[in-house]
């Protein structure tokens, strides 16, 4: 009974609405805020090792983070882009 309803049972293409894709699109652009604001609570880290700078390895640990920081945001703000390129093709 189980092989005939895995059998018979057939995934569809799900389509978002107009909304569900407005919600996704919102909770993106909130996910590349957010990785925006953490990159520049790094850079302000860096920024005042750099003024008192009497250690180099600190800073390259920091530094480190940075440029993790940054990642995250160039990725959040890409997909945020693709995201908001199909909902133009979409609506046109």
């Amino acid at each position: 009974m189980i092989e005939e309803q895995e059998d018979y049972q057939e995934t569809r293409v799900r389509t978002k609405t107009a909304k569900g894709r407005g919600f996704q699109i919102q909770l993106m652009k909130d996910q590349s805020t957010s990785a925006q604001r953490a990159w520049r609570k790094q850079l302000n880290k860096v920024e005042i090792l750099l003024i008192n700078a009497n250690d180099a390895a600190p800073l390259l640990s920091e530094r480190n983070l940075l440029e993790t920081k940054m990642e995250i945001l160039v990725l959040a703000d890409e997909r945020l882009d693709e995201a908001l390129k199909r909902t133009t093709k979409q609506s046109a």
